[in-house]
């Protein structure tokens, strides 16, 4: 019975699911059901293709199978017997634990756009997200090439996540839960002010405060690899292309961000 390719498929995927439940958890950090299940799905589908790979493994591989299912032996009638019993129950028992209601707390409510600090350090300057402005609209000679430069920047550092269209579904949207912010609408950039977006570039899901959390951000920190003047120049870009005004700083100190 041990040299039998079924039995053999039995054990190890047994020890293949104690490895992805319990082992990889203890050499590194747990991961979730759902990808326990993608790997045992892999692992079945790498045995069914080995025991596959010869007639004659093949055949011993089914024969506990057909043995099981048709011999009339006192033995296998027993074991069909308990199987055409266990079997339905076992379904039964797992189909009843996804539909059964739960009594779990229910998942933390999110906030889009939490409060932004009274001020922030920028590369050791102080910047006030209750006063400060976008220093670059007031050039308004070099106001187009302004607007070029954060266009440059946003295709180069921001269209992967926040997409061609400004919609949240640039090429890498799907891999993040909650996807990235979308621009567009009135939802947005149409209801912040240019500071407190300045603010959530440079610093990022990391920098957003401990109240209230998790933010489930995964906005990276600009602070360090764009200048203050490009992030500036981005945001300009940005409201300039969905056509929309950026909330005014009085209005934006009377609500609150």
């Amino acid at each position: 019975m041990t040299k039998n390719p079924l039995f053999r498929t039995f054990i190890l995927l047994v020890l293949a699911y104690l490895f992805y439940t319990y082992g990889i958890g203890f050499l590194s950090k747990p991961i979730p059901s759902s990808l326990v299940t993608q790997y045992m799905v892999i692992t079945l589908g790498v045995v069914f293709l080995y025991a596959a790979s010869s007639d004659d493994m093949w055949n011993e591989f089914k024969r506990p199978i057909y043995e099981t299912l048709i011999a009339l032996t006192p033995l296998h009638k027993t074991v069909r017997s308990v199987a055409l019993v266990v079997l339905p129950l076992f379904a039964g028992y797992k189909t009843y634990q996804m539909v059964s209601p739960k009594t779990e707390a229910p998942p933390p409510f999110r906030t889009v756009h939490p409060a932004n600090p009274d001020s922030i350090q920028f590369n050791g300057k102080t910047i006030d997200m209750i006063t400060q402005r976008n220093p670059l609209r007031a050039d308004h000679e070099k106001y187009a090439e302004h607007l070029a430069v954060g266009k440059k920047v946003y295709y180069e550092k921001c269209f992967f996540c926040h997409g061609d269209t400004w919609e949240g579904d640039g090429h890498f949207a799907r891999g993040y839960v909650p996807r990235p912010a979308k621009f567009t609408g009135d939802e947005t950039l149409a209801i912040l002010s240019e500071s407190y977006v300045f603010w959530r570039i440079a610093k990022g899901g990391p920098g957003l405060p401990r109240e209230a959390t998790p933010w489930n951000s995964a906005m990276p920190a600009w602070e360090g690899r764009l200048t203050e003047n490009e992030i500036w120049s981005v945001i300009m870009y940005l409201y300039d292309a969905i056509g929309k005004e950026p909330r005014s700083q009085t209005s934006a100190a009377e609500g609150g961000h």
